[in-house]
């Protein structure tokens, strides 16, 4: 026979349960609170970057990549070179106003300089650089709290190349990269930054100036910022990156067409894209893989004897990083003149319908 609990024992029991309920609960929300509000920030644009010469061809440069580019595109590229010695500076004004798209926006972002400063020296087979790139800057000024918020990216990377057949080239880029943020406001200034050593590898085949095709591919990488100075700071997120390039010439009217297919890893759960006007609408970042297509057309104009003048164009679809925004579609349009071993080229990247918009200069002493 079954003995009845006493009125104490079952109230006991009673309390029991609601605190295992309770505890449940307190449990499962610090775990949704731990995995549902680690926002990060997604800082990588679509936008093109580089020197005049790629961002002409609309960023289809994977294949083609012969130069000190090759610290943001195929670090395998530069074993094709035709040069000893090669210096190379450009710089990228860059007017990205993603408030254009969101209505709701109470603020602006500030024009934007980015850079690429480089040097390579190619002995037989090798090929070894140093530089410094600037891939990604960006500034929101919000102008109802009367602050500003800023992140920056710098890249030092040494860029290491061989060619084992002469047809066939394989690099990497070992790449220290700075995230610096910073909040300006009327009251206070606050500024931290975190580094990391993170990796690019690439692999080319060629056939002389003929028709190529490369690939390469770049890790998923963040900076943690685990002890933020100001509950402003996040981390920073850069997802994977894969691009796939060919280009091929076009003997009778001397021009090359070029193409890219790049895709970049879904960046994780939780991510903000940066340039969002997040004061006052933060959207996610969908989570999902985002592709690219680049198309680009390069042709000779005048060429005697050491003068050459050659134009650029090129056409890519930027896609939607979130939700409140719209792809825009961008043409290029770059010129390049050559005197001797110094190259001047200038290039114009202008989306459709909104502010987009990329002004490039640069600068090379090559074939030395």
């Amino acid at each position: 026979m079954k003995s009845k609990k006493t009125k104490t024992e079952r109230s006991s029991t009673l309390r029991l349960k609601h605190f295992n309920i309770f505890l449940k609960f307190i449990i499962l929300l610090s775990f949704y609170s731990a995995v549902s509000f680690a926002y990060s920030y997604g800082a990588y644009g679509h936008h093109t970057l580089g020197s005049g010469r790629t961002i002409g061809l609309a960023g289809a440069y994977t294949a083609l990549s012969e130069d000190s580019n090759s610290f943001l595109y195929n670090p395998a590229g530069t074993g094709f070179a035709e040069w000893t010695y090669h210096f190379e500076g450009a710089t990228n004004v860059l007017s990205n106003d993603e408030l254009d798209i969101d209505n709701n926006g109470v603020g602006h972002s500030q024009t934007q300089n980015l850079f690429l400063f480089g040097a390579h020296y190619k002995l037989k087979r090798f090929s070894v650089g140093l530089g410094q790139v600037q891939p990604y800057s960006s500034s929101l000024v919000n102008d109802f709290s009367a602050t500003e918020k800023s992140l920056h990216i710098k890249d030092t990377v040494l860029n290491i190349s061989y060619c084992p057949f002469d047809s066939l080239c394989l690099g990497t880029n070992a790449i220290n990269s700075l995230a610096t943020q910073n909040v300006k406001s009327s009251i206070e200034e606050i500024s931290q930054s975190d580094s990391l050593i993170n990796y690019k590898y690439g692999i080319s085949l060629r056939k002389d100036q003929d028709y190529g095709i490369a690939y390469s591919v770049s890790q998923k990488h963040s900076w943690q910022f685990l002890q933020p100075k100001s509950n402003y700071f996040n981390s920073v997120i850069i997802p994977e990156k894969k691009t796939l390039g060919l280009f091929f010439s076009l003997k009778k009217y001397k021009s090359k067409v070029v193409f890219d297919w790049e895709q970049f890893g879904e960046p994780g759960d939780s991510v903000y894209a940066f340039e969002s006007n997040e004061y006052t609408n933060l959207v996610l970042i969908k989570n999902k893989s985002v592709s690219i297509y680049r198309l680009g057309l390069e042709a000779l104009l005048i060429e005697r004897n050491k003068t050459t003048v050659a134009w650029r164009v090129g056409f890519y679809d930027e896609p939607s990083r979130i939700y409140s925004s719209l792809n825009r579609a961008h043409f290029t349009i770059g010129l390049e003149a050559k005197i001797g071993p110094a190259v001047l080229q200038v290039a114009l990247d202008q989306s459709r319908s909104f502010n987009n918009t990329s002004q490039s200069f640069s600068l090379l002493i090559d074939k030395l």
